[in-house]
């Protein structure tokens, strides 16, 4: 991890999902990108495409927010996910 990364408090959680569930997240978001739904007007970012409250995401930050807790030892809120 950079020391800018650690400077920051990021915290780097190596095999935290599965791979199944990142191919198939992976996948979900191809076929969004490729069907257009996906946006395109992001000013922090404007050759990226994103989507905010996707619902898949947001199943998937409920999901693993237990385990995130516990790796942060923090006690966490769900609020949006942003893909």
């Amino acid at each position: 991890m950079s020391e800018s990364l650690k400077y920051q408090k990021y915290l780097v959680v190596r095999s935290f999902l599965v791979p199944s569930l990142c191919s198939f997240a992976y996948s979900c978001m191809l076929s969004k990108a490729e069907s257009g739904h996906l946006n395109d007007r992001d000013r922090q970012d404007p050759c990226s495409l994103f989507a905010c409250g996707d619902a898949l995401m947001e199943m998937l930050m409920e999901k693993i927010l237990p385990q995130m807790a516990l790796a942060t030892k923090l006690s966490l809120l769900p609020t949006y996910s942003f893909v």
